[in-house]
């Protein structure tokens, strides 16, 4: 036989088995008001496009439905539960108002998304700081997303002061959702990737950017096995985390990290580091099992697991100066 003939044989086989194996199809939307990216591995792009289309329509349905500073799904909710009666649950966001009371309930309070009153005292103040005694009015009513009661499809608040802000979980929801959704269509080989905010990867390595100051994440971030989940929070202008003690916002300096076992555990866990801060960010770690976490306090001090703290790079311009135990996934 040939070399020729060898050669077609060989094409013939290539085309035979999806042109020389999966396709990368690669595309990028604005999700939350951050850059989405989901790549796919395929053997049909057409059909791998398709899907990405879909993936990006769940995650801008679940991002306009938890809105809760716009009229929707989730600012109707919070109005009709500061009134403490009953009403029918919006089914477009039950799942995640009891998602949110599992993940709060793990973080031993820390993650806490029932401070969207506070939360908007900060927004209408601007620049300005708001009213104290406004502040401790609310914060002496003790918001919690447990006190959201449901009941089949009706749902009551026993506390007039829960205003739900789950702005946070909803990015992460999403992204589950994105990722459950590529699975059942049968696909093991992606990454989605939220801005430096979130990522996810399946067949692959996941990265966690590590947001040091001054520092570039391709330097000082931690290589994680494929399947990772994580999420990062830092606080911002227009993403406020508000401390659960004193009703201020966070210190737009701290920032916290998680890798959990699905991308709402993740955002939930660094939501609750952070607001935990330098004193309880241990207690976090522990109480929901999050082996890959870290915080940057105000003062720019690293505080990881000692599971991610041996991942980061030799180049990693700074090292931990604390460390927590860490649960098992």
């Amino acid at each position: 036989m040939n070399l020729q003939r060898l050669s077609t044989m060989a094409c013939t086989l290539v085309l035979l088995w999806g042109c020389g194996g999966p396709e990368r199809v690669e595309e990028t939307r604005t999700a939350f008001g951050l850059p989405m990216t989901v790549e796919l591995w395929t053997e049909d792009a057409a059909t791998g496009r398709q899907l990405l289309n879909s993936v990006f329509e769940d995650v801008a349905f679940v991002a306009e439905v938890s809105d809760p500073w716009t009229p929707g799904p989730m600012a109707r909710t919070n109005q009709l539960l500061a009134t403490t009666g009953r009403f029918s649950a919006n089914p477009s966001i039950l799942p995640l108002i009891r998602r949110a009371q599992g993940l709060a309930s793990e973080s031993g309070g820390f993650f806490n998304p029932a401070l969207g009153a506070i939360t908007a005292l900060w927004r209408e103040a601007g620049d300005a700081t708001p009213d104290e005694e406004s502040l401790r009015a609310l914060l002496r009513q003790r918001p919690e997303v447990g006190q959201v009661q449901i009941e089949g499809i009706q749902m009551y608040s026993i506390n007039p002061a829960v205003r739900l802000d789950l702005s946070t979980l909803a990015m992460g929801h999403a992204l589950d959702l994105a990722v459950a959704h590529l699975e059942r269509a049968g696909h093991r080989h992606f990454r989605i990737r939220l801005g430096t905010t979130a990522g996810v990867a399946r067949g692959d390595t996941a990265w966690l950017p590590v947001p040091l100051p001054d520092a570039d994440p391709a330097s000082s971030g931690a290589k994680l096995q494929g399947g990772g989940a994580w999420f990062t929070v830092q606080p911002h202008p227009d993403r406020l985390i508000i401390d659960p003690e004193s009703g201020h916002p966070l210190p737009r300096q701290r920032a916290a990290g998680a890798v959990g076992r699905d991308l709402a555990t993740a955002a939930a866990g660094a939501q609750a580091i952070a607001a935990a801060g330098r004193e309880h960010w241990g207690e976090v770690v522990t109480a929901m099992e999050l082996e890959h976490a870290f915080l940057v306090d105000e003062e720019g001090a690293l505080h990881a697991t000692a599971a991610l703290a041996e991942r980061l790079p030799s180049g990693n311009p700074r090292r931990p100066v604390s460390s927590a135990p860490a649960g098992t996934l």
